[in-house]
């Protein structure tokens, strides 16, 4: 039986996503009134920037900081378009105290809508985590997936999103999911790092667990995938109510200009609690400039052939 008092969360951010990462806390800490704890894995955040990221958390979230110093991060292979602070999870095995056996990792780039003391609660059945497909590779072998034949993985394993779990780090212990991570990742350049080597080395070894837990960005796309992997009254569920939203994709992104994600305001107005209160994203001048570019062509074409 999972001790709910012990409900314990972590996230991984740099000092580049401060901004999101006092959202993504503000956010679950309004959701857990009763307490808990979170544990940040960061590189390089100063205790001024740290302050700012607290600043109006409830006492009852105590939040411990934890620096990341891991040669085998920096020699980890990873896609430009992901910071270093993106792999600080295959870490926690060894960042976290010894008593830490079960927890719920969540990225930074998340909002809470509601408690996840049910996902904490998760029976795993012994698997290494729960987590949700990927609505984009939902196999191993999909598109964008892993190089199963290189990995010598089973292209029809199931492929889990990373961005929320609820890990046993008592299993992740006990057969070294950390070290064998990041030795894949030294040996290996995987197109989204960490996930790919967590999902390699865990196999089909996790439970899923419904997307209403981890509504990711591919989940709004008409034609995605998940409506093949997940049950449409579980998919409906999610678009309806998501316990935790994960803005994964540059247009559903609310930090940037003009975004269109459904749930956008429920990131924004957990901004306005934090202390980037009254923050607004820039205008992002080239894309009006290539639109207008294409609306030109456009009514020339039909200026051209009227």
């Amino acid at each position: 039986m999972t001790d709910l008092a012990d409900l314990t969360f972590a996230l991984a951010a740099d000092s580049n996503f401060a901004m999101q990462l006092a959202v993504a806390l503000r956010s679950l800490a309004a959701h857990h009134p009763e307490g808990c704890r979170v544990f940040v894995m960061h590189d390089a955040i100063d205790d001024e920037l740290r302050a700012r990221i607290v600043r109006g958390l409830p006492a009852a979230a105590e939040v411990a900081w934890l620096a990341v110093r891991s040669p085998e991060i920096q020699a980890a292979h990873r896609p430009d378009f992901l910071p270093p602070a993106s792999l600080f999870r295959l870490t926690m095995p060894s960042l976290l105290p010894d008593s830490v056996d079960r927890l719920v990792y969540l990225d930074a780039d998340t909002v809470v809508r509601s408690s996840l003391a049910p996902l904490f609660a998760t029976d795993l059945v012994n698997n290494f985590c729960g987590a949700v497909h990927d609505p984009l590779v939902p196999w191993a072998g999909a598109p964008m997936g892993l190089p199963w034949r290189e990995l010598e993985v089973d292209p029809s394993t199931p492929y889990f999103n990373a961005g929320v779990l609820v890990v046993s780090l008592e299993r992740w212990r006990a057969d070294d999911v950390e070290a064998r991570s990041l030795a894949l990742l030294q040996r290996h350049q995987l197109r989204w790092a960490d996930q790919c080597a967590l999902n390699a080395v865990i196999g089909a070894q996790w439970a899923a667990v419904p997307p209403v837990w981890n509504l990711q960005s591919g989940h709004l796309i008409t034609q995605s995938l998940a409506w093949v992997v997940e049950s449409v009254d579980e998919m409906d569920a999610a678009l309806a109510d998501p316990a935790v939203v994960h803005y994964t994709n540059t247009r559903y992104r609310p930090w940037q200009w003009r975004c269109d994600h459904p749930f956008r305001a429920d990131w924004t107005r957990t901004l306005q609690q934090t202390d980037w209160a009254g923050w607004t994203p820039p205008t992002d001048y080239r894309r009006i400039v290539i639109a207008a570019r294409a609306r030109a062509r456009r009514l020339w074409q039909r200026v051209a052939h009227s």
